[in-house]
């Protein structure tokens, strides 16, 4: 976190320098993963918060100057085997079903229909 940030500002904060995406709005967090490791002879518990943003601009971008390479849209099915943790597909997971909800009550507004598919 820089300069005193929230979770969620620093989320949005990355999302945009990462993937060129901007007027990102907030849906809400998805939720908080954490593990544990050793890392030169020290215990470490991470903990990483994700957040759903919504953005009316389309194509990522990536940002070669944050070290990003790739980044694309894919359909949720495709996205879910491409996760090798299933801690990451269980977000995944949570956030379409945020997206679904959204959508039912008219609040999201997704940019292919292939994105609310479960």
């Amino acid at each position: 976190l820089e300069n005193a940030e929230s979770p969620a500002e620093a989320a949005r904060r990355e999302t945009e320098e990462e993937t060129g995406l901007e007027q990102l709005t907030l849906q809400g967090p998805i939720r908080v993963i954490d593990w544990h490791f050793r890392f030169r002879g020290r215990h470490i518990h991470k903990y990483c918060h994700f957040f759903l943003f919504e953005s009316p601009t389309g194509e990522p971008c990536p940002q070669s100057a944050e070290g990003i390479t790739a980044c694309q849209w894919r359909t949720f099915d495709d996205a879910l085997q491409e996760l090798s943790y299933d801690n990451a597909r269980g977000v995944l997971k949570r956030a379409g079903e945020m997206v679904r909800t959204l959508v039912a009550i008219g609040a999201g507004r997704p940019k292919r229909e292939e994105e609310v598919s479960p």
